[in-house]
C-alpha cells in the first residue's frame, strides 16, 4: 500500500514472516525491512525511500535494479482516520497484578471493507493488504519499542491516567483483523463490559526516534458507539484455563504437581503444553518398548513350548557309559542268581537275551518305551525261589535244583518273556 512519507519497494511477501525490523539507510542508502522467518532467521522484505532524501525516479531505478515491486509515495488526505468496533472478549482469569488485576482479551477490530463517516466526510476502504501492512507495522513497531495504548476515549490518548491496557498482538483471520490485548485495573476491565473499541490510524505514524511506519494503528481506544457493525466481542485468552476467575495461582503447587519450572500467568500455556506433548512422546515410546517386549516373550513361549514338546515326542537314550553299566549291572544280578542255584544257567542266558540283548539294545529300547522296571520285577520274583542240588558243576560250585520242578521255572520263564514282548512291542 502506499505511503505519504516515502516510497516503497516490496521484495518479498509479507506473509512470510512473523515479525519485522527496521533498520535506517546511511547516505544515498534506503531504509530496509528485514522479515524474521519462523525457524529465526532474516532476510530484506523491503526497501523504503524517504521523500526529503531520494526523488521517485532515484527510487524506481534502485528498485528496478533489486527486482521490486515499487509503490510511491501519496500525499496526505487526512491528519487521521478513527475506524470504530465492538467490544472485547476475554481471553484469561482476573489475574492480581502491582498495578491491580488485570486480564487478557481477543478483539475483533476491524474486516475488510469500505467504511464512511459521512459527519466528517471520510470514507475508507480496508483490505487485505491494508490489514498485512497494519500487522507489519505493529511488528516494526513493538520491535523498537514502542507500545500500542488502549486509553479512555480518543481524546485522552497519551494520557497516563486515561491508558486502560496495551496492545500485545495483531494477527489477521480470515476476514478479520485481531488484537490481543491486556487490560489493566478495575476500571479497565468494567469499561470492557460496558464499551466497545475504536482504531486510530493515521496517515503516516512517526515514532519518537523519527522512525516512520507509514499507516499504521497508533492505539485503541474505548468508546461506546462503535462506527464499525458486526464485529466479534472480546473473548477470554487460555490463561483462563489454568486460572479462577477472581483468585490467584500459586504456580509453585502446580509446578511440583507438574513437575514443571518456571509457571507464570504469561508462561503457563505454553510450558504446560509443552509438557503433555513430552509425557505423551514418553508413553508412546515406553508403549513400543512394551509392545516389542511382549512379542519377545511371544515368541520365546513359542520356542519353549516346541523344545518341550520335541523332548516329549523324542524317546528317552541312555548314553554310551550309563548303557554300558546297566548291561553290565543287569549280567551280574543274573550272574548271581544263577551262584544262588535261584535259576539254571539256561533261564539265566534267556534272561539276558531278554531284557539286555546284543550289546545292550534291550536296554535301551526299554529305557525308550519306559519298560526298564520289568527287568526288577523279573529279578525280584525269581529271588524268591528255594534252592536245591541239581546235580550239575562247574568247578568248585555245585548248583541246586530248585525245589520246585524245572519246568516251574520255564513257565516262569516263558511268563515272563511274553510281557516283556508285549511291553516292548507297545
Amino acid at each position: 500500500m502506499p505511503y505519504t512519507a516515502e516510497h516503497a519497494c516490496r521484495v518479498n511477501d509479507p506473509g512470510k514472516y512473523k515479525s519485522f525490523r527496521r533498520q535506517t539507510g546511511k547516505g544515498d542508502q534506503p531504509d530496509m525491512i528485514f522479515g524474521i522467518r519462523a525457524d529465526g532467521k532474516s532476510e530484506v522484505q523491503s526497501f523504503r525511500f524517504p521523500v526529503d532524501r531520494f526523488t521517485e525516479a532515484a527510487a524506481r531505478a534502485f528498485c528496478r535494479e533489486h527486482k521490486g515491486r515499487f509503490e510511491k509515495s501519496v500525499k496526505p488526505q487526512a491528519a487521521r482516520l478513527v475506524l470504530k468496533t465492538e467490544p472485547p472478549v476475554c481471553i484469561s482469569a482476573e489475574i492480581a497484578g502491582d498495578a491491580g488485576p488485570y486480564r487478557r482479551f481477543r478483539k475483533h477490530l476491524i474486516s475488510i471493507g469500505k467504511y464512511v463517516k459521512e459527519d466528517q466526510g471520510l470514507e475508507f476502504t480496508v483490505t487485505d493488504a491494508v490489514m498485512r501492512h497494519w500487522v507489519e507495522a505493529f511488528d516494526a513497531m513493538t520491535a523498537n519499542g514502542v507500545t500500542i495504548p488502549m486509553p479512555d476515549a480518543h481524546e485522552t490518548a497519551g494520557q497516563a491516567a486515561h491508558n486502560m491496557g496495551y496492545v500485545e498482538s495483531l494477527f489477521i483471520d480470515g476476514d478479520k483483523l485481531i488484537a490481543n490485548v491486556k487490560l489493566i485495573g478495575r476500571d479497565a476491565l468494567d469499561a470492557a463490559a460496558r464499551n466497545d473499541v475504536s482504531i486510530s490510524v493515521p496517515l503516516d505514524f512517526v515514532d519518537g526516534k523519527g522512525v516512520r511506519y507509514g499507516q499504521a494503528i497508533e492505539h485503541v481506544a474505548f468508546t461506546p458507539e462503535p462506527l464499525i457493525p458486526g464485529l466479534d466481542p472480546f473473548i477470554p485468552l487460555a490463561a483462563s484455563r489454568w486460572r479462577v476467575e477472581n483468585a490467584t495461582m500459586n504456580w509453585e503447587t502446580l509446578e511440583n504437581a507438574l513437575g514443571v519450572e518456571g509457571l507464570n500467568d504469561d508462561t503457563a500455556n505454553d510450558l504446560i503444553t509443552k509438557a503433555f506433548q513430552a509425557q505423551n512422546k514418553d508413553t508412546a515410546t515406553l508403549q513400543a518398548s512394551l509392545n516389542a517386549n511382549e512379542a519377545k516373550l511371544k515368541s520365546t513361549e513359542t520356542t519353549l513350548a516346541e523344545v518341550q514338546a520335541k523332548v516329549q515326542a523324542e524317546p528317552e537314550k541312555l548314553g554310551p557309559v550309563t548303557l554300558d553299566m546297566a548291561r553290565k549291572t543287569q549280567a551280574t544280578q543274573l550272574d548271581m542268581l544263577v551262584q544262588a542255584s535261584k535259576i539254571t544257567p539256561a533261564v539265566r542266558d534267556g534272561l539276558h537275551a531278554l531284557f539286555i540283548g546284543d550289546n545292550g539294545d534291550r536296554i535301551q529300547a526299554s529305557a525308550a518305551n519306559g519298560t526298564h522296571r520289568l527287568f526288577d520285577d523279573v529279578i525280584s520274583l525269581f529271588e524268591k525261589n528255594d534252592p536245591v542240588a541239581l546235580g550239575e558243576k562247574t568247578g568248585p560250585q555245585t548248583y541246586m535244583k530248585l525245589s520246585r520242578e524245572e519246568a516251574s521255572a520255564d513257565s516262569l520263564l516263558n511268563r515272563a518273556k511274553a510281557r516283556s514282548t508285549a511291553a516292548v512291542a507297545g
